[in-house]
């Protein structure tokens, strides 16, 4: 039997974490659609701009393709880290950006997002 508790984060050991946070990626991992680590990043990241998805990067990447959100009319989401799964060199569970069309950058996200200025 599993029992399910909404806990802070701050009361949880280095251990605990870490538990959670792999009971947590074994649970949705069969669910998430990843880079496949033979593809270049700059080509996921293309597919996924012209479909105008969001596009999730860890800071090297966003550094190395440095601007890429500028040309193709995406917004960060700076003032915010998510963990995520890098679509630049596929580094999973890392902190990282959100990157979102501008179009379509607060159908998901509160007014709150977006205000931070670029680093």
């Amino acid at each position: 039997m599993s029992v399910k508790l909404r806990l802070p984060w701050n009361i949880l050991s280095a251990k605990e974490r870490q538990i959670v946070l792999q009971q947590k990626e074994t649970a949705l991992r069969p669910h998430c659609v990843v880079k496949p680590n033979r593809i270049f990043g700059a080509c996921w990241t293309s597919d996924k701009v012209a479909r105008r998805k969001p596009v999730v990067m860890c800071p090297e990447c966003w550094r190395r393709y440095r601007g890429w959100w500028k040309r193709a009319h995406y917004r960060g989401d700076w003032g915010w880290q998510y963990r995520v799964d890098c679509d630049g060199c596929s580094t999973v569970g890392i902190l990282g950006t959100l990157f979102r069309p501008e179009e379509k950058f607060y159908e998901t996200l509160s007014p709150a997002h977006g205000r931070n200025p670029q680093p």
